[in-house]
């Protein structure tokens, strides 16, 4: 009942992404509509606007921060942000990512994204947004906040990632989570996260060292590496994830590529996965096959358009 429940979702939320190509299909690729990044200005972009939204609300990842009450919302929309304005408007990219200090599980992998792309406003920004926001907390709250966490909560927090049990672990799509779900100790579940971090990390690198080629699928992957890197990853915190699927499906579908190709049926199982953790731990093997198709369609990309000869996301 709930697999076909979460069929039916997907079905409603592909057809309005299909609908919205449709509607708009001279529009630019850069000028694409998706109201968080791109404003919506040629005809039709007021109904693809209504289709992302329809995508948003029927993503599992958004019953899912709101039957748990989770911020996913409030940092998803960060990462996601950070990440899709880095080229454009690097200062706010840059606060968006500074403000993503409050989980900083999230930004493992982007410092290197934004190293190897050679963002160094927003470097700048990000760096100047975090100690902005710990000195302000330290001058609003005291000083003994900040002793307090890194005395307190930080080691209360790692005895529940390493001893919690329960629902708690099947809302990890994680290598780690997977060798806590056979009883393994945390140790050894650290030692499966491994491979599935490192596969992450080159990828990252193997990706963003190269000039630009395909932006919406490099999104993609660089925050499907995200999830796939961090061993406490959560499937709440997969909303960053929506707004660059709805792109990808949507440039796919412009492409008359919206049959069961390879990148669809991960796409599927991505936008699934927040659901799908709660009852197979499949969550490392999703993310690392997308990860590897991503990839591939990205290398046919830079085969079909060969990319100019110097990075233009230097700031």
């Amino acid at each position: 009942m709930v697999l076909s429940a979460a069929l039916s979702v997907l079905r409603l939320s592909a057809c309005m992404a299909g609908l919205s190509a449709r509607l708009c299909p001279v529009a630019p690729r850069r000028r694409r509509a998706f109201y968080l990044a791109d404003r919506p200005s040629h005809r039709g972009g007021h109904e693809t606007s209504r289709a992302y939204g329809v995508f948003v609300l029927t993503a599992p990842a958004f019953a899912v921060n709101a039957a748990f009450g989770q911020n996913g919302f409030l940092t998803g929309a960060l990462l996601y942000l950070g990440v899709r304005l880095a080229d454009r408007r690097p200062i706010l990219a840059g606060v968006c990512l500074g403000t993503l200090t409050i989980k900083p599980r999230l930004g493992l992998l982007i410092p290197l994204f934004l190293l190897l792309r050679g963002h160094w406003t927003v470097i700048v920004s990000a760096i100047c947004t975090s100690i902005a926001l710990v000195g302000l907390s330290a001058l609003i709250f005291g000083i003994d906040m900040w002793r307090g966490y890194f005395e307190h909560v930080m080691p209360f927090q790692r005895i529940v990632a390493e001893e919690g049990t329960g629902v708690f672990l099947r809302m990890m799509p994680t290598g780690f989570a997977l060798g806590r779900l056979q009883g393994w100790d945390a140790s050894y579940a650290m030692a499966l996260q491994a491979p599935f971090s490192l596969l992450a990390l080159g990828l990252t690198v193997w990706t963003f060292r190269k000039p630009s080629a395909a932006p919406e699928m490099e999104q993609a992957l660089l925050l499907v590496c995200v999830f796939l890197f961090s061993p406490y990853a959560f499937n709440y915190d997969m909303m960053a994830l929506v707004p660059a699927l709805f792109l990808v499906l949507e440039s796919e579908i412009r492409a008359s590529r919206s049959g069961p190709t390879r990148l669809n049926l991960m796409l599927i199982a991505l936008f699934l996965l927040p659901v799908i953790t709660f009852f197979l731990p499949l969550g490392p093997a999703i993310l690392a096959g997308s990860a590897l198709v991503l990839a591939q369609r990205i290398s046919a990309c830079r085969t079909e358009e060969p990319a100019p000869a110097s990075v233009s996301g230097t700031n």
